[in-house]
C-alpha cells in the first residue's frame, strides 16, 4: 500500500453512530463478498444504520457488479444448496444461511438499498457529479457520511483520469466533489493498474521505481486514500 489513509478513515467511522456508508462497488464474486461482509459489520457494530450500494446497469469492465450479480450473492447465501456441493460443513452451511437471511432482511427493510444509476456507465469523470449526475450526487452522495469508491475504474474516474504528478495530493484531483463544502468522506480502496495516480510521497515513489519501473500497473500495488470533506470542521 503506497498511500493509505487507513487511520484517519477510521478516525471518521469510529466517530459514527447509526450513520450512513455508500459503496461504489467494483467487481463481482469474491470482491462483492468482501464489500458485503463490510457493510454487514457496519451495521451490526452500530457505526451505520443504512449501507447503499451503488451497481453498475451493465458489467462496464467485464466484471462489474450489476444488480443481479448482487441478488444472486444474496439467495445463494441463503440457499447454498443452488451452487451444489462445495464441501462445507454443516455448521459453516447453517452460518451462510444464516448470514443470507440478515442480508435479504437488510434490503427488506431498507438498512441496505442497491441502485445502479446510469451515470456510472457513463463518459464522464466524476468531477462531474455536481453537474452530469446530480441525481446522483444531491440526490444520494451528500446524504452520505462516507463513500467508498471501490476498484482501479472508479479511481481513475475520481481523478479524472489524467497524468496527475505523482504527488499531486488526492484531495485536489478530485476536484468539485472534495470542496463542495456538503461532501462526504470519500475513502478510495484501489489497486493500481494504471499510471494514473495520486497522493504518492515523492521519496516513496523513488524508492518504488527502483524496484520496478511498472509498480503504478503491475497489480501488486494499492493505494487507501481520503478526502474527508465536511467531517474537517469535526
Amino acid at each position: 500500500i503506497v498511500a493509505n489513509d487507513t487511520d484517519k478513515i477510521w478516525n471518521i467511522v469510529r466517530q459514527m453512530k447509526g450513520g450512513r456508508v455508500d459503496i461504489v462497488l467494483d467487481n463481482s464474486g469474491f470482491e462483492l463478498l468482501q464489500d458485503v461482509l463490510l457493510a454487514h459489520w457496519l451495521v451490526s457494530v452500530g457505526y451505520a444504520s443504512k449501507v447503499v450500494f451503488h451497481a453498475k446497469r451493465i458489467p462496464w469492465y467485464v466484471s462489474d457488479v450489476t444488480n443481479a450479480d448482487f441478488h444472486w450473492l444474496v439467495k445463494v447465501a441463503e440457499n447454498p444448496e443452488l451452487i451444489g456441493d462445495k464441501g462445507m460443513s454443516t455448521a459453516d452451511e447453517n452460518a451462510l444461511k444464516g448470514l443470507g437471511k440478515v442480508w435479504a432482511g437488510f434490503l427488506a427493510v431498507g438498512i441496505w438499498e442497491l441502485k445502479d444509476e446510469l451515470f456510472w456507465t457513463g463518459p464522464y469523470g466524476y468531477h462531474y457529479l455536481p453537474t452530469k449526475g446530480s441525481d446522483v450526487w444531491e440526490g444520494e452522495l451528500i446524504k452520505s457520511d462516507v463513500v467508498i469508491f471501490k476498484g482501479d475504474l472508479n479511481y481513475r474516474k475520481l481523478v479524472y483520469d489524467l497524468e496527475w504528478p505523482i504527488t499531486t495530493p488526492f484531495v485536489k484531483a478530485l476536484g468539485s466533489i472534495a470542496v463542495d463544502p456538503r461532501a462526504p468522506a470519500i475513502v478510495a480502496l484501489r489497486t493500481a493498474k494504471c499510471d494514473t495516480i495520486t497522493g504518492v510521497d515523492s521519496d516513496r515513489a523513488q524508492e518504488l521505481f527502483k524496484v520496478r519501473n511498472d509498480w503504478m500497473y503491475s497489480g501488486e500495488y494499492g493505494v487507501i486514500q481520503l478526502s474527508v470533506g465536511r467531517w474537517k470542521s469535526n
